[in-house]
């Protein structure tokens, strides 16, 4: 996904949250669950992107420690 669609969902998770309080003020006492799943919803929407961009954040780490390697190592083989 590019970073416009990502921050798209991250928006829409942050809205749905924000729903799902606005939802558990709005019910009455007894009701419990229902606004919970809202704002879970809501929660993953808005972790998901930021998930996507710790693993882009750690490929290309590991990228450029392969890199590196690979470098160090013809180093090493070379007279």
């Amino acid at each position: 996904m590019d970073k416009g669609k990502l921050r798209v969902v991250e928006i829409v998770g942050a809205v749905v949250f924000i729903i799902g309080i606005v939802f558990w003020y709005a019910t009455p006492g007894d009701v419990i669950v229902p606004p919970i799943i809202v704002m879970l919803v809501g929660i993953a929407g808005a972790g998901i992107p930021w998930l996507i961009r710790r693993n882009e954040a750690n490929r290309s780490t590991d990228e450029l420690a392969a890199r590196l390697r690979a470098e160090r190592e013809r180093g090493d083989d070379t007279p």
